[in-house]
């Protein structure tokens, strides 16, 4: 094809001829010759060796297509053997199942072209339905071998349909279904798998975490005595055996860089195949809020939780604070001045009812504790949202108060405010002026002064209400709309909500919801996940197919 599109095949064929005039021949000479090398080129090297070495092009293709060029009923028959061996493996996606499937099928028209019309004088348009059979064959050889465990419903579906589908839009409509499987794939499978032993898949998840936590405790108990690291022994160091799996990059690969490394405070902490402490790239956590604290506060202690968005790591000075915690290989704190501190002990946290901190370092002698926004929302489905004088922390699904950080010498400072606990906790011991605030509806301060039994209460200006935070919380309104579809099912409106926290009586947390534009008919299904979205999306369009027909028909 290539070839073809800049004339050039004809000099593959024989049909350009070798001219007699001296100008033309130079340029036919240059031209040949380029063809030459272009068709050794494009040849396999496992072929290549059997061509013989000619400098005419027509000869070296008529030999190439003696040889390879044969239609026998063998290379058929091997071709429809691999189509009907062909099966969508573990771990194979539908892009590379559907690729190998294509290769055959093109390589098999080469063999056996479809059929069509030679005499110009068909008027039955047989071409066009030799063209949608082989269409389908390939989209029932398609289904056939994709992974019924995955896909069997999906095929059910497509297989129903009245019509067939195109090849195309089935391949589309399997696309679409691996990518709700992937979205609904449990991210803790491949833990449980890792743990899986013969005879025990009769664990519960909680059974399998504490065998993990169990078994990761016994390796911290670990100690090396060549590289002098915990986390592993002796026998499994990389760095004794000299064999570094791929993952290892830059780290180093000797005691002499290890220790080097080690003094200037950017040691990567786990030299082994035990389960170390990672410490990211480049082997250091940044704590970048404390360059706005000002000295005196830095010699002195601090009690509050700083939220810092530039912190990659949580961390303390007060051990007294974790309520768990273990002992882990120096790791490097770096500060904004360019200096480094060790943090030598990591843990959790418990900050008030809602905020739990989970892997917080522990660094001697620092006199303030810092939380890192990147790991509390890596951690916890948090939403953070920075006003002028405030940090509000929310729950994303529950629109939850978690907690508040108040502005105080440039920082944000964790109060101690514990969503709906504090605010009751709070009602109860101070009264007044939040609870005339919840009798009469979430008015402002302004409005409750008016009442003559609250007139004397002094207005909390820095009351956090979670109430009235939710409430004025809007959203873009949409557009007004008066197009109306004019036949029924031209125009759909769909919509899937969920998850919900509470499942109905049938199990299910998700609900889709389709309305037809033109005679605002309303149609709910109950899904149990959303996976089942495709399938049933595909029973309400048969559902239209029938019923188009049957009114068609004259019959309802």
């Amino acid at each position: 094809m290539a070839l073809k599109s800049r004339r050039k095949f004809g000099f593959c064929d024989g049909s350009i001829k070798k001219p007699t005039d001296e100008f033309l021949l130079g340029q036919w000479e240059v031209v040949h010759c380029t063809i030459v090398s272009w068709l050794r080129a494009t040849i396999d090297t496992t072929v290549l060796e059997s061509v013989p070495y000619v400098e005419d092009a027509a000869a070296m293709w008529s030999d190439l297509e003696e040889r390879f060029a044969v239609v026998d009923g063998t290379s058929i028959h091997s071709l429809k053997t691999e189509l009907g061996e062909c099966r969508q493996k573990k771990g194979m996606s539908v892009t590379e199942y559907y690729g190998k499937l294509k290769s055959l099928w093109d390589a098999l028209s080469i063999h056996e072209p479809p059929f069509a019309c030679e005499c110009g004088k068909c008027t039955c348009d047989i071409a066009s339905k030799a063209v949608k059979r082989l269409d389908n064959e390939r989209l029932h050889q398609f289904f056939m071998g994709l992974d019924r465990s995955l896909y069997g419903t999906l095929r059910n579906q497509q297989f129903q349909l009245v019509p067939l589908p195109s090849l195309n839009r089935g391949y589309h409509a399997t696309l679409q279904a691996e990518r709700l499987l992937l979205d609904e794939t449990p991210p803790d499978v491949s833990d449980i798998v890792a743990y899986a032993t013969p005879g025990s898949s009769s664990r519960t998840p909680d059974e399998w975490k504490k065998v993990r936590e169990k078994e990761k405790a016994e390796r911290r108990k670990l100690y090396c005595s060549h590289c002098e690291v915990y986390g592993h022994d002796i026998n499994c160091c990389f760095i004794k055996s000299q064999n570094f799996p791929d993952w290892w990059g830059s780290r180093p690969r000797t005691l002499a860089e290890l220790r080097r490394n080690r003094k200037s405070g950017s040691t990567s902490t786990s030299t082994g195949s035990g389960s170390g402490v990672s410490s990211g790239s480049g082997g250091t956590v940044h704590a970048n809020a404390l360059q706005n604290i000002p000295s005196d506060r830095l010699s002195g202690t601090c009690v509050s939780w700083i939220i810092d968005t530039g912190a990659s790591n949580h961390v303390t000075g007060d051990l007294s604070l974790f309520t768990d915690s273990m002992v882990i290989p120096p790791r490097a704190v770096g500060l904004p001045n360019g200096k480094r501190i060790m943090a030598s002990q990591m843990g959790t946290v418990k900050i008030n009812g809602s905020i739990t901190l989970r892997r917080v370092l522990f660094v001697p002698h620092l006199t303030c504790h810092l939380i890192s926004v990147s790991q509390l929302t890596a951690d916890y489905d948090y939403m953070l949202q920075f006003t002028k004088d405030r940090c509000l922390i929310q729950d994303r699904s529950l629109r939850k108060m978690i907690g508040v950080g108040e502005l105080r010498d440039g920082l944000f400072i964790l109060s101690s405010v514990d969503g709906a606990d504090a605010a009751v906790h709070t009602l109860a011991t101070t009264g007044s002026y939040e609870l005339w605030h919840r009798r009469l509806g979430h008015p402002g301060g302004n409005v409750v002064q008016f009442l003559p039994l609250a007139h004397s209460l002094s207005v909390n200006k820095n009351l956090v209400c979670d109430v009235c935070h939710r409430a004025k919380q809007t959203r873009a309104s949409f557009n007004l709309s008066e197009n109306i579809a004019s036949d029924i099912f031209s125009l759909i409106h769909c919509d899937l909500w969920g998850p919900y926290r509470t499942p109905s009586t049938c199990g299910a947390k998700y609900f889709l919801t389709i309305v037809d534009d033109c005679s605002r008919s309303v149609w709910v299904y109950l899904l149990l996940a959303k996976t089942e979205v495709t399938s049933v999306f595909m029973q309400f369009l048969s559902m239209v197919h029938t019923r188009s027909r049957n009114s068609q028909g004259g019959a309802e």
